[in-house]
Parts: structure tokens; C-alpha cells; sequence
């Protein structure tokens, strides 16, 4: 009798510990049809990032890694099935709403979140992400974009931050625009090549120059017109102010010509290596979304439409056309081939369109300094721009 009382209390006590360790794995709990994580870079701009893990509704555990100086706080949104309703979630016993963004603090270290799905008591599905927040500033990272051509990310790749390119020749390299991280960008662009060095800023802004006095024996090439941009401390002997029409040869075939696009800042470039179809960009013509634009006098946009048009000129005849962009994660086509080429194309009958009125952008407003500026945001074909008509 004592055996037959013990046998039943171990049975039912493995019955327990069975359902409450397949509280997750209950085929009729409610499960997220997704995962999304993001953050806003801007008021204007959500930047989307995503998990270590590819999300599934039946994997319950997801990790990140997020880079400190965006993400004091990032948005969360759990998605449903469209076929499931009458569902609560919770993310860190808070209610929120499905298929709705909900915004969390982030602190450096680890950050546990537990998003909670249930339909009654009993009947719920959990997922544990943990989101570590890092200082990554000091971190690069790199990759191959063709033969003697690497696209070099600062701030450990975290989606939102700046690109430069490396671009070898025969007797030298050039490397296009210095970022803004704070690691050893010289000696990271020393294991990448042996071959000595010179830099092309292709603006004047601080997320594209802030590392060039890293390269004080390199000849640098900026526009006259934004060398003013740069901090006086920055700039030495070794700078060299170009215009349009500047060509740069590293030897090997490559020959880069700088071609003026001012809109963006005075002095924007784009360097063209024709021989090689290969063209970098920087924020001259945006990164495949769109141009920020509204700084300038609305008029001014003539002066950039005229610049769009000798570019597509000088490159009429190339069988395709590789874009090199200052910000690759905006990139929504690749920017290589016919398409390379279509986006100067459409940048140019965007901004015919805007001038002509044919062509209105949403308006929008953005908050820069802690001032309220009013803007534009139009878009055409793989071309998009922001701009001030009341500028």
C-alpha cells in the first residue's frame, strides 16, 4: 500500500514539473508572429535593427548587442498572427499593444526583458530577450565590396552610424572619408593594406572627417568650399583643397575624378573611377533613401539639379555604375549596376519635378540644435529629398 501511495505521489509530482515546464511548448498558447527592434536616430529617422537569433513564435529566448551612444532607450514591437485577437501583452508586466512600438530605457550592461503573450490564466506563450548595451566606439569592422574595395564600418556595425571605403591601387590606397569613432583607425586600415595611404573627404560634416588627424602624413583632398567645416586643429600642410574636375590617380587604373553636387553641404563630391564603373558618394545624393537638403536656399536646388545633370552626363555611357554610400544601412536597392545609375537619374527628375511644383513633398519637422525647422520630404523612383520651399 506504502509503495502503491509512493508510486502515485512521484507520478503526479513528475506531472507538475512536465506542464510547468511546457508552459512555452502548449501547441494552443498565443505566439508573436514577430519581433521587431529599433530606435530613433532622429524625430525623423527609425532605425531597425536586429536580434543575434532569427526570430520563431516557438523559440522563447533572443539576445542583442546595441551600441551606447544611440540607444538610451530603443522601441520594441511584438507582432501577432492577423488571425489571433483577444490576446494581452506584456513586456516587463507592462501592457502594450500588439503591432505597436513600445519604447523602453536601456542602461549599459545587460538588460532583461520578458514579453508576455496570454489569452486567460493559463494559456500563454513567454519570451525572454536580453538586450546588452555596449560602448562600441572604439570597434571596426570590415568587408570586401570587390577586388581592392572595402566598405569599413565604425561603432562595431551598429546600424545608424557612418561608412568609409578603402580603395586600393598599384603604388597607394585611398580611403574615403575618416568616420566619427574613437578607436585606432590608422592601424585598422594598416591590417586591411601596406600600401601607404592618402584621404578624400567627400564633405564637410563631423560624422565623415572626425578621425583624419590620424593620417598626418597623408595627403588629404576636401573641397575648398567645406575645408571651413573642419576644426582649425585638424587641418594641416598636408590638406590639399580641390574643385570638380580634380582627378586623384592611385595608380593600378584607378583614377578617381571629383565631380561637385553642392546641395547637401557647399562643397559635396562624388569621386568617379569611370574605368572601373565605381563611384563614391558619400551624402552627396543621399545613401539610397534620400538627400538632406534643407539648409539650403530652395532656389539653390537649380545649381543641384544642373550638378545631377553633368553627372549623369559623365556617366551616359557606362555599362552600370557601383555607388559607394556615406550611411550603407539606408541603402534600400543596391546601388550597382543599371540601378547605380538609375538612382543619379531619378535623383535628377526628382528634384526637376520639386522645382517645377509638379512634385510636393510631406511636410515634416525636424529638431536640430533644439530649434523646431520645418521641411519637405519627397521622393521619386529610388530618389529622395528633403528640402525647405520657404528657405
Amino acid at each position: 500500500m506504502k509503495r502503491n501511495v509512493l508510486t502515485m505521489t512521484i507520478a503526479l509530482l513528475a506531472t507538475v514539473l512536465m506542464l510547468t515546464g511546457c508552459q512555452n511548448s502548449r501547441t494552443d498558447a498565443p505566439k508573436l508572429s514577430n519581433l521587431e527592434l529599433g530606435y530613433f536616430k532622429t524625430n525623423l529617422e527609425f532605425v531597425r535593427f536586429g536580434m543575434n537569433e532569427t526570430f520563431s513564435p516557438d523559440s522563447a529566448s533572443y539576445t542583442v548587442t546595441v551600441e551606447v551612444s544611440r540607444t538610451d532607450s530603443i522601441v520594441i514591437t511584438p507582432r501577432l498572427p492577423e488571425d489571433i485577437t483577444d490576446v494581452v501583452i506584456t513586456i516587463n508586466d507592462s501592457v502594450v499593444k500588439a503591432n505597436e512600438g513600445y519604447k523602453v530605457d536601456v542602461n549599459m550592461g545587460d538588460n532583461p526583458f520578458t514579453i508576455r503573450v496570454s489569452k486567460g490564466r493559463k494559456n500563454a506563450m513567454t519570451y525572454n530577450l536580453l538586450v546588452t548595451q555596449k560602448d562600441l566606439s572604439a570597434v571596426y569592422v570590415s568587408e570586401k565590396v570587390m577586388e581592392g574595395v572595402w566598405r569599413i564600418y565604425d561603432f562595431g556595425a551598429f546600424p545608424g552610424n557612418e561608412n568609409f571605403y578603402l580603395v586600393e591601387g598599384d603604388g597607394k590606397a585611398l580611403l574615403f572619408d575618416t568616420g566619427m569613432g574613437k578607436g585606432d583607425l590608422a592601424a585598422y586600415i594598416k591590417g586591411l593594406t601596406s600600401l601607404p595611404v592618402d584621404v578624400a573627404i567627400t564633405h564637410g560634416h563631423g560624422d565623415h572627417f572626425r578621425q583624419v588627424d590620424q593620417f598626418k602624413e597623408s595627403t588629404v583632398y576636401i573641397h575648398e568650399k567645406d575645408l571651413g567645416m573642419l576644426p582649425p586643429e585638424l587641418i594641416t600642410p598636408r590638406f590639399k583643397t580641390i574643385r570638380g574636375g580634380y582627378v586623384i590617380d592611385i595608380g593600378g587604373g584607378r583614377r578617381f575624378e571629383a565631380l561637385e553636387l553642392p546641395g547637401h553641404t557647399p562643397g559635396c563630391l562624388i569621386f568617379l573611377d569611370a574605368a572601373n564603373k565605381l563611384a563614391t558618394g558619400g551624402d552627396a545624393a543621399g545613401s539610397g533613401d534620400r538627400v538632406h537638403a534643407y539648409n539650403i536656399p530652395f532656389d539653390a536646388l537649380n545649381i543641384y539639379a544642373e550638378a545631377l545633370r553633368k553627372i549623369e552626363a559623365k556617366i551616359k555611357d557606362l555599362d552600370g555604375l557601383t555607388i559607394l554610400t556615406g550611411h550603407y544601412y539606408q541603402e534600400k536597392t543596391p546601388l550597382t549596376g543599371a540601378t547605380g545609375k538609375q538612382f543619379i537619374t531619378d535623383m535628377r527628375i526628382l528634384t526637376e519635378k520639386v522645382l517645377s511644383g509638379e512634385i510636393v513633398g510631406k511636410t515634416a519637422y525636424t529638431v536640430r540644435n533644439g530649434q523646431v525647422r520645418e521641411l519637405r520630404q519627397a521622393y521619386y523612383g529610388l530618389g529622395g529629398l528633403w528640402y525647405n520651399p520657404n528657405n
